[in-house]
């Protein structure tokens, strides 16, 4: 599957990564609301693709580390935010299942539209590193998007874990998983979680006790 995401990065034109920086909502949202409200400080964006959430963070005073399995992904993020003036800032390559952090390194980590697009099992491992990488009383928060209709009629196998495995189009070669929110709860079921069902998915807040 990382050579899917590699593909999709090394093909992205630069001329669309321009703009879609020029175009990102900068404004404080429920994520940024809560991560202000607790008081953190250093934050891990896993998955953090183009690098537009992490300058979203930096500029709301957050100390942030990011990574991508995708290396021209990393090479893009590196690129947008040295051209931004924030390019002390760290990103590296690295797979959410094995970040490579010493535990508790950050007070939060988010994951933005990445855990829905792995299969259920790796799915589960992934939060519990994350969840690894965050002191006690800190927070792993997650994006997680619903099955619309191009998720659904777009070619794919089910497995009995309910992954999506897309066998043509453009998603041909990764996997999307449809989370209920019993899987959500079964995340981490000794740890506080709140879930916000919204419009076309779901934000996910799991503190770490």
């Amino acid at each position: 599957m990382s050579d899917f995401w590699e593909k999709i990065w090394s093909e992205e034109e630069s001329g669309r990564i321009k703009a879609y920086f020029e175009n990102f909502d900068t404004s404080e949202d429920q994520i940024i609301r809560y991560l202000l409200q607790t008081k953190a400080k250093t934050v891990c964006d896993a998955g953090c693709g183009c690098g537009a959430y992490i300058l979203k963070l930096l500029r709301y005073g957050f100390c942030v580390h990011g990574f991508d399995i995708s290396p021209s992904a990393v090479s893009i993020a590196k690129t947008e935010l040295i051209r931004r003036g924030c390019g002390q800032t760290e990103i590296k390559q690295a797979d959410v299942l094995n970040t490579g952090y010493e535990d508790g390194a950050f007070d939060a980590a988010v994951s933005l539209g990445v855990i829905d697009h792995l299969p259920y099992k790796d799915a589960k491992a992934a939060v519990k590193e994350l969840l690894r990488i965050i002191k006690p009383g800190g927070a792993v928060i997650l994006t997680l998007d619903k099955a619309d209709e191009d998720y659904l009629n777009t070619p794919h196998d089910e497995n009995p874990d309910g992954d999506l495995i897309f066998t043509a189009g453009k998603r041909r070669g990764t996997v999307f998983h449809p989370f209920t929110l019993t899987e959500i709860k079964e995340f981490a079921k000794n740890q506080k979680t709140v879930i916000f069902d919204n419009d076309g998915g779901f934000t996910v807040i799991i503190t770490k006790s």
